[in-house]
């Protein structure tokens, strides 16, 4: 998503620093279940500020219209010739 042009690279890096905190969450409920419980309110906020941000992002602006047609053209363009032939 940080390299896709159809977000702002910001909110993909948010995104990876939220998934990162979903997996330290996970493996410290399976290692060491004591340590997740003193961590867990803190551990998910990197989640909650990414995953909030690219849905605030997606209601209010949404996907760049203009560079998902112009990747999208050429696949399509493809796809038509294909099922000619």
């Amino acid at each position: 998503m940080a390299q896709s042009n159809y977000f702002p690279e910001m909110l993909g890096w948010l995104l990876g620093v939220a998934g990162l905190s979903y997996l330290i969450n996970s493996f410290a409920l399976l290692l060491a279940p004591t340590l997740a419980t003193a961590i867990f309110p803190g551990i998910l906020m990197p989640a909650f500020v990414g995953e909030l941000s690219v849905s605030v992002w997606m209601i209010v602006k949404g996907v760049n219209l203009e560079r998902w047609e112009h990747r999208a053209a050429p696949s399509h363009a493809r796809e038509a010739i294909r099922s000619r032939g």
